[in-house]
C-alpha cells in the first residue's frame, strides 16, 4: 500500500501493531463504516462495500489531524455540527453513463462526496484513494490525498451552506446562466477550438501513461481560465470545492484566482487558514 510522504511505512506498521486489527468506530468524530447507500442490485455488486483496515484508519486519522492542526478545526467542527457525516469504504465508485437504467460500471475514482437534501453528508473512499495517496499535484507539489480530502469536505460544507448555488459565486468564477443551464467560460463557441486542442493533448499524454504531464496540462488550462484546474470548470459545485482546496494548499493561488474569490472563501470557509 502506498501512503503519504508524511507517514512512513514503519510508523504506520508500528501503530497497526499497537492498535491491533480492531476497526475504529470513528475518526475525529466522523463515523467509519462500509459503503451502505446502494439501492440497486447491480450497483451493489459493482461497488463491493469494504471494511476499513487499521492501516487505512491510521492514514485517514493522520490526514484529518493535519488539517485540524493547520487552522481547519472550526471548519471541520462546523461540518459535523450541521449534519451527520459518514466516511464509508468501497472498492470502486460507479457511473450509469448516459442511460440511468443501464448496468453500472466501475470507475477508478479515489473519493466521492454525496449528501441528502437535509445536508447530511457521506464521503466514499475507494481503493484508489489509498493506492494513489503518494501522488503529488504538479503545481503546488502537495499530496493529492489531503488535497482531495479537503475538496470532498468542502462539498459537504457546500451542501450545507449552498454557497455554489448562489449567483454571486458562479458569476465570480466565470459561470454564466443561459436558459437555466450553467456554462463555464471555455465551453462557449469562441473557445471550442482551444478546448478541442486541450482534450487532444491530454488524451495523448494519458494514452502514453504520462499522467504527471497530463495533470500539469489540466492545471495550466484551468489556471488560464482563472480556476485551479480543468476539473474546476465542470460546474459551480466542483469549482467551489476546488477553490477551497487550492486556496488552502497552493501558495501560488494569487497568480490565477481573483482577489475577490480568495476574500470570499476566506470569509465564508477558511478564515485565512493555509497549509504549512
Amino acid at each position: 500500500m502506498k501512503i503519504m510522504g508524511i507517514l512512513t511505512f514503519w510508523s504506520v506498521h508500528t501503530l497497526s501493531i499497537l492498535l491491533g486489527e480492531k476497526s475504529f468506530a470513528n475518526v475525529h468524530g466522523f463515523k467509519l463504516q462500509p459503503w451502505q447507500s446502494c439501492s440497486l442490485k447491480k450497483q451493489c455488486e459493482t461497488i463491493q462495500p469494504k471494511e476499513w483496515s487499521t492501516e487505512e484508519t491510521v492514514f485517514l486519522d493522520h490526514a484529518i489531524q493535519n488539517l485540524k492542526n493547520n487552522g481547519l478545526s472550526d471548519f471541520i467542527n462546523q461540518i459535523q455540527e450541521n449534519g451527520i457525516v459518514s466516511l464509508q469504504r468501497s472498492h470502486f465508485w460507479f457511473s450509469f453513463g448516459l442511460n440511468p437504467f443501464a448496468p453500472v460500471y466501475k470507475e477508478d475514482r479515489g473519493i466521492h462526496a454525496i449528501a441528502s437534501p437535509d445536508g447530511v453528508g457521506t464521503i466514499i473512499f475507494t481503493d484508489a484513494f489509498f493506492n494513489d495517496g503518494i501522488n503529488f499535484d504538479p503545481i503546488p507539489n502537495v499530496e493529492t490525498a489531503e488535497l482531495t480530502l479537503l475538496h470532498e469536505l468542502a462539498h459537504v460544507y457546500d451542501h450545507q451552506g449552498k454557497f455554489s448555488k448562489s449567483p454571486e459565486f458562479y458569476e465570480m468564477v466565470g459561470f454564466k446562466n443561459f436558459t437555466g443551464e450553467l456554462y463555464a467560460p471555455e465551453y462557449t463557441a469562441a473557445n471550442k477550438g482551444e478546448l478541442a486542442m486541450f482534450n487532444l493533448g491530454r488524451n495523448m499524454l494519458n494514452t502514453q501513461n504520462r499522467k504527471w504531464e497530463a495533470l500539469k496540462l489540466e492545471r495550466e488550462f484551468g489556471m488560464s481560465k482563472g480556476l485551479p484546474r480543468f476539473y474546476s470548470t465542470s460546474n459551480p459545485a466542483e469549482a467551489f470545492a476546488d477553490v477551497v482546496a487550492f486556496i488552502y494548499f497552493d501558495p501560488n493561488v494569487k497568480s490565477y484566482l481573483s482577489p475577490e474569490m480568495i476574500e470570499y472563501i476566506d470569509k465564508n470557509v477558511l478564515k485565512g487558514s493555509r497549509a504549512k
